[in-house]
């Protein structure tokens, strides 16, 4: 697990994986909106125990995907495999240097990722 206190902010060599469940829309339609919410939490709750066993940390959830970061290329397999044996995902994943760290305040506080690592995961298709 990557530890980051609060209203720090640390420069890091390391892997971003972005996990996004793939054709989520066609999976969930039927669904109702508090089965929709379940499925979702399901998948929530697995990904930051997943990516939290294997050395990891989940950053952040964007709509049905997560962003996570970890320190070994391994590791972030690991959680690969794990989540494709319960649902089908597309994934991303980019090495390079990036800032980690936790900003807001004691009201409302996030964690999240900066620099050209982060950007080039997002750009690049």
């Amino acid at each position: 697990m990557i530890q980051i206190d609060k209203n720090d902010h640390k420069e890091m060599h390391g892997i971003l994986l972005l996990g996004d469940i793939a054709d989520y829309l066609k999976t969930t339609e039927g669904y109702s909106d508090l089965e929709s919410t379940k499925y979702l939490d399901t998948f929530f709750k697995m990904a930051i125990v997943t990516v939290d066993e294997n050395r990891g940390e989940v950053v952040k959830f964007i709509g049905d995907a997560f962003l996570a970061i970890f320190k070994a290329s391994a590791d972030m397999r690991n959680v690969i495999q794990e989540m494709d044996k319960h649902y089908n995902m597309k994934w991303k994943s980019m090495e390079g240097n990036f800032i980690y760290g936790t900003f807001g305040n004691d009201k409302f506080r996030f964690k999240d990722v900066f620099g050209d690592a982060v950007n080039k995961l997002f750009m690049d298709k």
